[in-house]
């Protein structure tokens, strides 16, 4: 077990939720519903324009789903970008929130961009979330853009944001977590991989090492302690004692076994794909944007939510990656909220909020508001 000075969380819980750098570690996932009945559902989306709108830059279009309340004329538009799922745009819930987000007198932005592969990192996917943002951002110039980025989009959306040269027109990025979806794409990839093969084929050994280092340095590196018994392994496997380490690891409960072999593993492991290249691409992207514009510098906040009652991750974690990222970017925030009273408090001082800092308060509770994430319709239900 993993133990913080609050509760007790599962490995599981951890696997999910440790590559969360740039995300929101709002896990507790009460994030898209504001509606109340289906009665509201309809007076709320009988205003809304929802349309498909083509937009191209330098000759690279990308298709949007756009929306927009017509009684609510705006200067003021959020990308919504969806997180790492083979749903994508598809998924009933963002437009859920589309719509209600509209209503709040944004007009909406939703890139067609989705998974196309199953169970494994989707490059063209990341690719699409580049082009997208980067042909909106130049096309919505003469807009105040905020971008809501869900799960594991953030990493990519950072790294666009990158290559942007023009960031005169964002003003804000608010990242939203909860990554159960990438849990079981873990959870299958970790046990095919283990029943398919040895633990020991084709993976060089120094890049193994490096793993397994991070791995035995987890309390030191993401706030997590690990279980003497799993600790016991990783140093075995270090020592090159690899019989008596797989003579432990035959002990370790199945969540444990799935955390050593989602850094053990090659390819497909934990590591390999999403930790390394965070720790490092990104970075060292985030530091070159707090000293490249003064546009980007000065104005665009960063805000990472937790909730104070999430069984998922603790506060004292999302504090422990709250004070890594803020070492390369000065402008982020990270706000805690409760499932029960809707409060939002900040972690950073803000004297002087202005307009945005209350439209990021408008949309915050907004989405305090919200219901159920694994179930858009359980409340709407309820209702009847």
């Amino acid at each position: 077990m993993l133990i913080n000075s609050e509760n007790k969380l599962k490995i599981t819980h951890n696997i999910r939720n440790y590559p969360q750098l740039f995300t929101s570690f709002y896990s507790s996932v009460r994030v898209l519903l504001k509606l109340q009945s289906f009665s509201s559902i309809k007076s709320i989306t009988s205003t809304i324009i929802r349309d498909i709108r083509s937009i191209s830059y330098n000759g690279k279009p990308i298709e949007c789903f756009y929306f927009e309340d017509r009684k609510k004329k705006s200067d003021k538009a959020i990308i919504l970008i969806p997180g790492f799922s083979r749903e994508g745009f598809t998924d009933n819930r963002l437009f859920t929130l589309a719509y209600v987000l509209a209503s709040e007198g944004y007009r909406i932005f939703l890139p067609k961009i989705f998974r196309t592969i199953n169970y494994k990192i989707d490059r063209k996917f990341y690719e699409n979330i580049n082009i997208g943002l980067k042909i909106l951002l130049k096309k919505l110039i003469d807009y105040k853009v905020g971008i809501l980025v869900f799960h594991y989009s953030a990493p990519a959306v950072i790294k666009a944001l990158g290559r942007v040269e023009n960031l005169s027109n964002l003003r804000f990025l608010f990242f939203i977590g909860g990554c159960f979806d990438l849990y079981a794409h873990f959870r299958n990839v970790i046990m095919r991989n283990f029943k398919r093969k040895r633990i020991d084929d084709g993976i060089d050994i120094n890049q193994r090492f490096n793993r397994l280092l991070f791995l035995n340095s987890f309390k030191k590196e993401l706030g997590i302690k690990l279980s003497p018994s799993i600790q016991s392994v990783v140093l075995s496997f270090l020592k090159g004692n690899i019989a008596k380490g797989l003579q432990e690891y035959r002990y370790l409960s199945d969540n444990e076994k799935n955390l050593f072999l989602s850094f053990y593993n090659g390819e497909d492991s934990v590591y390999y794909n999403y930790f390394k290249p965070n720790q490092e691409s990104l970075m060292n992207i985030l530091a070159n944007l707090s000293t490249s514009g003064e546009d980007f510098k000065s104005k665009v906040p960063f805000f990472l939510l937790h909730c104070i009652n999430d069984g998922l991750i603790s506060y004292e974690q999302s504090m422990h990656f709250y004070k890594k990222i803020v070492k390369y970017y000065r402008n982020v925030y990270l706000c805690t909220t409760s499932i029960l009273d809707n409060e939002l408090k900040f972690y950073k001082l803000w004297k002087n909020p202005g307009e945005w800092g209350k439209e990021i308060f408008r949309l915050s509770k907004v989405i305090m508001l919200a219901e159920s994430f694994y179930d858009p319709m359980t409340m709407l239900e309820g209702s009847k």
